[in-house]
């Protein structure tokens, strides 16, 4: 999710993602969250722009570490 801020009262209009995965660019989107399935475990560096109302630009980005849940298997011991 990126969250846009402004003393200006601007509101956050345009969003483009670049998940840093190799795929192309994605946006720009009217909302502020993208819903994705990594390829694999991360690292990633995930970047967003976004671009208010009043034609603003900000940039950002944060390393991401996805990875599907490892299940663990114990052994299953009965007693009698």
């Amino acid at each position: 999710r990126a969250e846009l801020l402004s003393g200006e009262g601007a509101t956050g209009v345009a969003y483009r993602w670049d998940l840093g995965d190799g795929s192309e660019p994605r946006g720009p989107y009217t909302s502020a969250t993208l819903d994705y399935q990594f390829p694999g475990c991360g690292p990633y560096v995930v970047r967003v722009e976004v671009m208010d109302s009043l034609g603003n630009t900000a940039l950002a980005s944060r390393i991401v570490y996805p990875c599907p849940s490892e299940l663990l298997m114990l052994p299953l011991v009965i007693r009698r």
